[in-house]
């Protein structure tokens, strides 16, 4: 018989009290395991795309397959999702109005929209002079490009946001103006994005740059116009009779919540134009206009205090005969006919801030008068090519800073070749700061009105917000002005 020494004693006993521990540890474990498990907390991330509870931004939430993003209940309530302390991904509800604010696109939002105020006629009772009441904290700019596209590179994003910079110091801005990446691929997913920047962000003004939207196919149109990238208001459309009896669009809706403006590279529907070509001429402008921003005094003193408009002559039976309308810019007014080669040279010399035309033309030809190439013909002699303007801003920089075009075809964006097209890509490459147009339409505000408020504005964006316009297309800088800050 063998006896155990106290030491082998002590030995067994802690062995067993071990193992009797470690079985309590493991079990207690196991059983933590599983809760946590059937909780779905601890072991499963939990990721807010908004940082938590925020109200002001649009989140998305996940937790393993389980994704979660902030929408409105009904105009006054959202519901909004974040990772609790546990990690739970869990929703809250929350009353907009309480903060003086209404639920749009899953944040609490300032709603306020623009609105049309207008002086009644006191004989007719109709519109005599409509203004665009604007929601003033709406007032943030921002570059949107493509989120995976060609201008999504190092260079060009260097580019803007130096651009950017130079926007927020020309007009002594206290916030960072940032570039936006549009994730959609349409015209109408675009129109979304930027309803969502204004209520968000508080987008007022807005630059795309690139020509990477599908418009439903109309990239690849000849038929392609400036009319194609007038964005509606941030509202829907509604419609109510009118004085005369006929429906029309409620007034308020030819407002612009948000001031929208285009740089586009060449386009064509028939020649391959390499990306590499499209960034190079995109890179050009922004380069431009950057300079035009930080030596807004500089440039702008090169320019006369005038606009110079040019008139067909209709002595030259061309089609319908045009008008010869007086404009309203608050500038020194030049009118000349056409016809007056001599007179268009001159009067171009002297370098005008602003062209106005109201001629014929087309997408390559604009009666412009202008004719370095002496063509006799009856009318060649009459037109301008694209060619001939760029001899003439190689002549002496850029003889405008603005344009305000009105000749068909002169608003086409894509063409059946590459070098001639078009002139609104042309313009801006000749160093046009922004070659726009507005139709003031069928109520009685003076086309006088708006051309006055563009030449004042502290930026052209905020005469296009400001003023009642049936239409509207800006090709440039959205944030261009003619008067030194």
């Amino acid at each position: 018989m063998m006896f155990e020494t106290k030491t082998e004693v002590k030995t067994k006993v802690i062995t067993k009290i071990a193992v009797a521990v470690s079985v309590v540890v493991i079990g207690a474990f196991a059983v933590n395991y599983a809760a946590a498990l059937l909780s779905n907390v601890s072991f499963i991330a939990c990721s807010d795309s908004d940082g938590g509870i925020n109200y002001s931004v649009q989140g998305q939430t996940v937790q393993g397959s389980l994704q979660k993003e902030d929408q409105c209940l009904d105009e006054n309530r959202v519901q909004e999702f974040f990772c609790d302390k546990s990690r739970r991904l869990t929703p809250k509800e929350f009353d907009c109005k309480s903060i003086g604010k209404q639920c749009r696109q899953g944040i609490c939002a300032d709603t306020k929209i623009s609105q049309a105020v207008c002086e009644k006629d006191p004989v007719t009772g109709k519109d005599k002079g409509c203004k665009c009441n604007i929601n003033e904290n709406k007032n943030q700019f921002t570059v949107i490009i493509k989120k995976n596209g060609i201008y999504n590179n190092p260079e060009t994003v260097d580019l803007l946001n130096k651009f950017l910079t130079s926007v927020k110091n020309d007009f002594n801005y206290s916030n960072n103006f940032n570039i936006s990446y549009f994730p959609g691929e349409t015209l109408q997913e675009l129109d979304d994005y930027i309803e969502k920047l204004y209520f968000e962000k508080n987008i007022g003004y807005a630059t795309y740059v690139g020509d990477e939207i599908d418009l439903d196919g109309q990239l690849s149109n000849p038929s392609l116009t400036a009319d194609d990238f007038d964005l509606p208001n941030v509202e829907d459309i509604l419609w109510e009779t009118n004085p005369d009896g006929y429906s029309q669009r409620v007034l308020s809706a030819f407002c612009r919540d948000v001031a929208i403006s285009w740089i586009l590279p060449p386009i064509s529907t028939v020649n391959f134009v390499p990306d590499s070509k499209k960034v190079t001429f995109i890179n050009e402008i922004i380069r431009k206009y950057t300079d035009y921003h930080n030596n807004a005094q500089n440039i702008l003193g090169r320019y006369a205090r005038s606009y110079l408009h040019i008139a067909w002559d209709n002595s030259f039976p061309y089609g319908q005969n045009l008008d010869y309308w007086e404009r309203g810019f608050d500038l020194d007014p030049t009118y000349v006919y056409n016809s007056d080669s001599a007179a268009v040279v001159r009067e171009l010399t002297k370098r005008p801030i602003l062209l106005s035309y109201f001629v014929h033309g087309s997408p390559t030809l604009v009666g412009l008068g202008y004719n370095p190439d002496n063509q006799t013909d009856e009318f060649e002699h009459l037109y301008t090519t694209q060619d001939e303007f760029e001899k003439l801003v190689m002549n002496q920089i850029s003889p405008v800073l603005f344009i305000n075009p009105s000749a068909c075809g002169d608003t086409a964006l894509s063409e059946q070749t590459v070098d001639n097209c078009c002139w609104p890509q042309r313009q801006m490459k000749n160093g046009v700061w922004a070659y726009y147009g507005f139709e003031k339409g069928w109520w009685n505000n003076a086309k006088k009105d708006l051309d006055r408020d563009v030449s004042r504005a502290i930026f052209i964006g905020d005469a296009v917000r400001r003023n009642v316009i049936q239409s509207v297309f800006v090709f440039g800088d959205i944030m261009s002005t003619m008067n030194p800050q």
